[in-house]
């Protein structure tokens, strides 16, 4: 099931108003939710700089071919998928000191 739904959908007047308030960032939603459904595989800070480096980490029981892999905040690091019992980095969020 997928996170975003037409009914969430700010209209063109919202976001015209949210640009000229200076506030357009208000009206962005998190990446993870996008994955609404997925199994979450939570990163030890050395996991993250693993697959920051497009290293896999071992699966610890997750289950599923692919999963959003979530930093301790919560926030999306990375898609993960499944090859030999570990997880594969296949697309990984820039930091966002670097965005």
């Amino acid at each position: 099931m997928n996170g975003f739904r037409v009914e969430d959908a700010a209209t063109l007047e919202t976001v015209a108003a949210a640009v000229t308030a200076g506030r357009l960032g208000d009206l962005i939603l998190p990446p993870l939710r996008a994955l609404a459904g997925w199994p979450t595989v939570p990163l030890t800070p050395a996991d993250e700089a693993r697959v920051r480096h497009g290293q896999p980490v071992p699966q610890r029981g997750e289950g599923g071919t692919r999963a959003a892999a979530v930093d301790a905040e919560g926030r999306l690091i990375a898609i993960l998928e499944s090859a030999n019992g570990r997880w594969q980095p296949v697309k990984v969020m820039p930091r966002e000191e670097d965005r």
